[in-house]
């Protein structure tokens, strides 16, 4: 009976030494949880609860509070005799709570931050991107957004969420699974991106949407701009076929978006890239930067100052705190360059551009083809 006491310490501490081994053989991390235990977890969660037609994050909360409350209670410290028992009597919990949290975090999906890099498994050349070669990319994404907007309107309004599919996560999720089982990842499960409420709640933490794991879904601000919507979706839904890394998701949500045949999509993707070039020209090259900047069209800078003006009403909560914090958290688990890790996206996609791989979707993309390669 004293060893259930410090069942969850046990569990955690197992899960530690287990994230350590998937780091040391990665080809265990791989047959055993990545295309085993996680599929198996990702399935049964998506076709029960994965059903229920609001975001399991809500009950989450109820469970957190109610853990918190039954915490604060000090039940046995109260019955506790002596310093050093009523000092262990609040100090177990505590490290049961911490080792709960750890084992399901690792458990439900936190391995996954042991998966080769996709640019790796993909073999995509490494490659540094020089200014004139970004400012050349950056040039060619105003273009391809400026004929797409043609596609979707022709006039001076910001684009709106009439534009928008309304089936947008089935949408996503066909063209993610398809170009993930194209490059042999599992897509078992039917992975859930929900919107998030009140509009705000992760935009005032400087994140337009994130995956929990204790719930398996991804999840995306209701407040975002309807043209983020897209991009950020394929993002966080990425995330929950189980690819842990920023900059891989980026990637994937970029391509899973381009494979599209909605041109919304494709803008969305289109402007969220660009977005990311722009950035690091800015820092590379303010000359070039802005010499690209000057040749935004007006409808597409539009939709631009709309979806920054979107993005204002949510002012940052703490910026710095969050970027310490979160920077932290995704160097300690391996994510190369913490918060910059997101822009590795622009590093990859001008490696798979240069790639044999996936020549007929590169080939739309770059062509505007509108039909999908087989």
């Amino acid at each position: 009976m004293k060893a259930k006491k410090y069942i969850w310490v046990i569990l955690g501490a197992l899960s530690l030494v287990f994230n350590w081994l998937f780091g040391v053989f990665p080809s265990l991390y791989e047959a055993i949880y990545f295309r085993g235990i996680f599929q198996i977890i990702r399935t049964i969660y998506d076709y029960t609860l994965g059903w229920i037609p609001f975001p399991m994050v809500y009950i989450l909360f109820f469970i957190v509070v109610q853990i918190i409350y039954k915490f604060i209670q000090f039940r046995g410290f109260r019955t506790a005799t002596g310093l050093v028992q009523k000092i262990w009597s609040i100090l177990l919990p505590l490290f049961s709570l911490a080792g709960a949290v750890i084992f399901f975090f690792y458990f439900l999906w936190g391995f996954n931050y042991k998966q080769e890099h996709l640019s790796n498994y993909l073999k995509l050349p490494e490659i540094t991107a020089d200014t004139t070669e970004l400012y050349a990319e950056s040039i060619f994404y105003l273009e391809k957004l400026e004929r797409l907007r043609g596609v979707i309107s022709q006039d001076t309004i910001p684009l709106s969420f009439d534009h928008m599919d309304d089936d947008l996560e089935s949408e996503i999720r066909h063209n993610l699974e398809w170009v993930l089982r194209d490059w042999d990842i599992p897509t078992t499960g039917r992975v859930r991106v929900r919107e998030l409420y009140p509009k705000g709640i992760l935009l005032r933490i400087s994140t337009a949407g994130v995956y929990i794991p204790f719930v398996f879904e991804g999840h995306i601000d209701a407040g975002l701009h309807p043209i983020q919507y897209p991009f950020t979706m394929a993002h966080e839904m990425s995330h929950g076929y189980g690819l842990a890394d920023e900059g891989t998701c980026n990637f994937t949500g970029f391509v899973a978006c381009m494979a599209s045949d909605d041109p919304f999509v494709q803008y969305s993707a289109s402007m969220s890239i660009w977005r990311y070039m722009a950035n690091n020209l800015r820092i590379g090259s303010p000359r070039l930067y802005k010499n690209m900047m000057k040749q935004i069209s007006p409808n597409v800078r539009v939709d631009l100052i709309a979806v920054m003006d979107e993005m204002d009403k949510y002012p940052d909560i703490m910026p710095k705190v969050r970027d310490a914090v979160y920077d932290t958290y995704l160097k300690s688990h391996g994510v190369a360059g913490g918060l910059s890790n997101y822009s590795k996206v622009v590093e990859m996609t001008i490696a798979w551009k240069k790639s044999d791989r996936d020549s007929g979707l590169i080939e739309k993309i770059y062509s505007d083809q509108n039909s999908r390669y087989e």
